[in-house]
Formats: structure tokens, C-alpha cells, sequence
């Protein structure tokens, strides 16, 4: 295991060379709250017409950590983790909210009509602790050079899914004789926007904590949108 003066000398470079507060070395309480609400309302409009409204609330966080002894890779295109101080973790944050209103109408002449109408959206994004660069440093631990890593998670800048879906559906049933007819018609709109923009704040790689003091990456990547 990485030792705790390693750790200590890699965050006191950090805050007094950068300015950088690289988090915590102490455990961390991981929770994963969730939040399911659902309603919903029968009203009897007249004889004829019947309207019901449902109400479905989701949401659930899952904060996202761990620590491995992952050997150090200079490579910065490669994500070797390690020791991972509180910087480097995230938070999923999941959002789902539909509603559906339904009219059921029953004629007297034996004809029937049912509408739907929805609409539904759902919000996946990651929250990091701070916007920064993902740094790894490698340590000496047993003859072995591990990775310590902290900043903002690489794969986590702005990482956002939201979908947007409105439906609309129309059933009309009609008796003729022995024979039960239904005709409708069913509209979907759909609208994604997904954003993944991996290494956007930068990612750097020090050889050792000499490296570091220095600021000789032994490798460095950064995306941007094309």
C-alpha cells in the first residue's frame, strides 16, 4: 500500500506549489438515497367520460468511489485510478418523472374511445466535488510504483443524459354485429441529448512526486468538442 508520508508530501506540493486542495485520505461513507413517489386521480367527468391522471417521482443518488493499488501507467489516454483521494469521486444523480393523463368515453351506442396522452423525462448526470484536471502520480510502494490519482474523474466533465418522450395514443372500439372493430393511431416524440466528454478538464500523469514538484508530466491529454 501507498504509505501516508507519500500521500501527505503529494497533497502539501499540491496546495503549496498550485494552490490545490487534493481532498481527504480518510474512508469514505458511500449512500445511495432513493425517492419513489407515485399518485394518481380517478375522476367520473360525466357519464359518458371518465379521466385519470397518474404521477410517477424517481430519484436516486449513488455516490461512486473506490480505491485500488493499480500499478502506475504513464500513459494518459489509460486510466490506471489507484489510491484516489475525495477529489476523484462522483456522484450519480438519476431523475425520472411521467405523467399520463387517460380519457375513457363510452358512448351509448355501444362505441368506445380511449386517449392517452404522456409524457416522461429522464435525467442521468454525474456531479463531481470540483472542476479540475485528473492527476495520477506514481509512488514507490514494496518496489512497486502505484498510482495515486485525484482531481476531477476523467470520464465524468459534464456528463449528462436527458430524454425527453411525448406520447400521444387514440383508440376508437366500435361494435358491428358480431364483429368488434378498433382503430387508432399512436405518436411518439423522442429527444436525447447526451454529453460525454471525457478528459475535457485535462489529464496528467507525474512519474514520481519529484516530477510533480517540478510540473514534468510524463504525459498529458485534454478533449474538446469537434
Amino acid at each position: 500500500a501507498v504509505s501516508i508520508d507519500s500521500l501527505n508530501r503529494i497533497a502539501q506540493i499540491m496546495q503549496t506549489q498550485y494552490g490545490f486542495n487534493v481532498g481527504s485520505v480518510e474512508p469514505v461513507q458511500k449512500e445511495t438515497p432513493l425517492t419513489n413517489l407515485f399518485g394518481r386521480v380517478d375522476f367520473q367527468i360525466s357519464p359518458v367520460h371518465r379521466l385519470v391522471f397518474r404521477q410517477i417521482i424517481n430519484h436516486d443518488v449513488q455516490d461512486d468511489f473506490f480505491r485500488n493499488v493499480n500499478n502506475f501507467n504513464a500513459d494518459p489516454t489509460v486510466q490506471n485510478s489507484g489510491f484516489r483521494y475525495s477529489t476523484n469521486a462522483l456522484q450519480r444523480d438519476a431523475k425520472n418523472t411521467s405523467s399520463t393523463a387517460q380519457l375513457y368515453s363510452n358512448f351509448s351506442n355501444g362505441i368506445s374511445n380511449e386517449l392517452l396522452i404522456g409524457y416522461n423525462t429522464i435525467k442521468d448526470e454525474r456531479i463531481v466535488p470540483q472542476r479540475a484536471p485528473e492527476v495520477t502520480v506514481g509512488v514507490l510502494a514494496g518496489g512497486t510504483r502505484r498510482s495515486v490519482t485525484f482531481g476531477t474523474e476523467q470520464f465524468s466533465p459534464g456528463n449528462l443524459l436527458d430524454q425527453k418522450v411525448f406520447e400521444l395514443v387514440n383508440n376508437v372500439t366500435i361494435p358491428k354485429g358480431p364483429h368488434t372493430f378498433t382503430v387508432g393511431g399512436r405518436l411518439d416524440f423522442t429527444h436525447i441529448f447526451n454529453n460525454f466528454a471525457q478528459a475535457s478538464y485535462g489529464v496528467y500523469k507525474f512519474f514520481n512526486t519529484d516530477s510533480l514538484e517540478l510540473g514534468r508530466a510524463n504525459g498529458y491529454a485534454v478533449a474538446y468538442a469537434n
